[in-house]
């Protein structure tokens, strides 16, 4: 898959902590990493949940669903497209909570969970849930299983 020109060869998607709809250079993804997520004050990742504040930040997804495809787009919300194909969708590939790669998404949704026989599952459930607000001073990130990263924060 080729990839046509992206600002700061930046992909933007939505699983895990995400601090806003702008880009947060603190807390920007390379391949390899493991996906964020935001604790609350008790120290649980609360998935599903958007933080009160003026960034818009919330939990988006769920820790337990770990292999993954996400839709990626430009930062102006639209579909990438493959500059070698054509093809318009491209996803993130999510392998046990790191991200590995990209792929062609699917069609049918933002969110396909891939099985253990390597199966792909659309989620359009997954597209969309309502979100409660959780109000928290809690600015620690952790992985999906809830080891925190040092060195680096929730804005």
């Amino acid at each position: 898959m080729e990839i046509a020109t992206r600002p700061k060869d930046l992909i933007a998607f939505q699983w895990g902590y995400c601090p806003s709809r702008l880009p947060w250079e603190d807390l920007f993804y390379r391949i390899g990493d493991a996906l964020r997520w935001r604790l609350d004050d008790e120290g649980r990742i609360r998935p599903w949940v958007y933080f009160k504040g003026a960034l818009q930040a919330g939990n988006i997804g769920d820790p337990l669903l770990r292999d993954l495809l996400v839709r990626g787009l430009h930062l102006n919300g639209l579909d990438i497209e493959c500059a070698a194909c054509g093809a318009s969708g491209v996803a993130i590939r999510i392998r046990d909570g790191r991200i590995v790669g990209l792929e062609a998404a699917r069609a049918d949704c933002d969110v396909a969970v891939v099985g253990r026989d390597g199966q792909i599952h659309p989620r359009p459930d997954l597209d969309d849930p309502p979100m409660p607000i959780l109000e928290v001073r809690s600015r620690v990130l952790a992985t999906c299983e809830g080891t925190v990263i040092p060195g680096i924060h929730a804005p």
